[in-house]
């Protein structure tokens, strides 16, 4: 039987970020606090680690998955193609926070997008 985990909460902090760069070792993300993935299954820790920082400034909403991967792949190139067949970054947005809705967010290997609105 499964165990069901809490949804992890990420609090985004305001921060100076200028151009965007997804490099960890940037200023902004360094002062940015890490999450940690877990399985769903368990609560545990993959044997491959994921972490998620989150942020925001005037202009955007920044988000930054730094994941080991020791095999990485993807085959799709297009905009709005159905990346969620591969490997992915995802990221659901609920800005009213009422559950009826979200945004998605969908990142390849090849920087390949999907994003949608769910009603």
């Amino acid at each position: 039987m499964a165990i069901a985990t809490p949804i992890p909460v990420a609090r985004c902090a305001r921060a100076v970020f200028g151009l965007p760069a997804a490099d960890e070792a940037l200023s902004a993300w360094k002062d940015l606090a890490p999450l940690p993935l877990l399985l769903n299954e368990d609560g545990s820790s993959p044997r491959q680690s994921t972490q998620l920082r989150v942020g925001w400034d005037a202009h955007a909403l920044h988000v930054l998955f730094v994941a080991e991967d020791a095999h990485p792949w993807a085959t799709l190139r297009e905009h709005d193609a159905p990346l969620y067949k591969e490997e992915v970054f995802e990221v659901f947005l609920d800005p009213e926070g009422v559950g009826l809705g979200y945004f998605e967010l969908e990142v390849n290997p090849n920087n390949a997008v999907l994003d949608g609105a769910m009603r």
